[in-house]
């Protein structure tokens, strides 16, 4: 704009016109140094967060490949933990026939321990008897340390009772013959002779 049209628009002498016009200038060329001054600032600011986004973006990234890694992990924890339900299934199973086999044995326990307890009652009486065996033997035992003496007592009266029946007996047949002989004493001394030597 020409400055006699400044002047008359801005209802000032002419002469006037160049300092004010003058003074405008350098105002507005301090506020384009100014705003030069923000821009530039508003750009560092921009690249700066340009850098940060990138840096989140990479961060972002980062996290996204650790979700999946982290998905991947639950997926398979998932089939591990449905692995060991099944397995859980089988062993509550089991657990539930052995319990079944354990109330069996519980039974069959019971049942051995009366049969202990009765054998042993039985064996109480058998004690009973083995004492009782005991005693008759060593009765017997000393009934037959005793039977030695009873036994030569019984074997010298045998023997006598043999001799004297055998005297006994020769006397008899000889008592006959003796009469139809001269030599009767000494028959008869010969016949006491051999009784002597039975």
């Amino acid at each position: 704009m020409p400055p006699a049209e400044f002047a008359e628009l801005a209802g000032i002498p002419l002469s006037e016109c160049d300092s004010l016009l003058q003074l405008t200038g350098i105002k507005v060329a301090g506020d384009v140094h100014a705003a030069e001054q923000a821009l530039q600032a508003t750009q560092e600011n921009l690249n700066q967060t340009q850098q940060e986004l990138g840096a989140t973006a990479r961060q972002l990234h980062d996290a996204t490949n650790e979700l999946h890694s982290t998905k991947s992990q639950l997926n398979t924890a998932q089939k591990v933990l449905k692995g060991t339900s099944q397995e859980l299934q089988c062993t509550k199973a089991k657990l539930e026939d052995t319990k079944g086999a354990l109330g069996l044995t519980s039974q069959e326990l019971h049942s051995t321990k009366h049969k202990l307890e009765d054998t042993k009652g039985e064996l109480g009486l058998t004690k009973s008897q083995m004492e009782m065996m005991k005693r008759e033997l060593n009765s017997t035992k000393t009934t037959q340390m005793l039977l030695p003496d009873s036994q030569d007592l019984l074997q010298h009266q045998q023997a006598q009772t043999l001799v004297f029946g055998s005297w006994a007996c020769q006397q008899k047949f000889a008592e006959p013959l003796l009469q139809d002989t001269e030599d009767y004493p000494v028959s008869v001394g010969s016949q006491q002779h051999s009784s002597e030597e039975l």
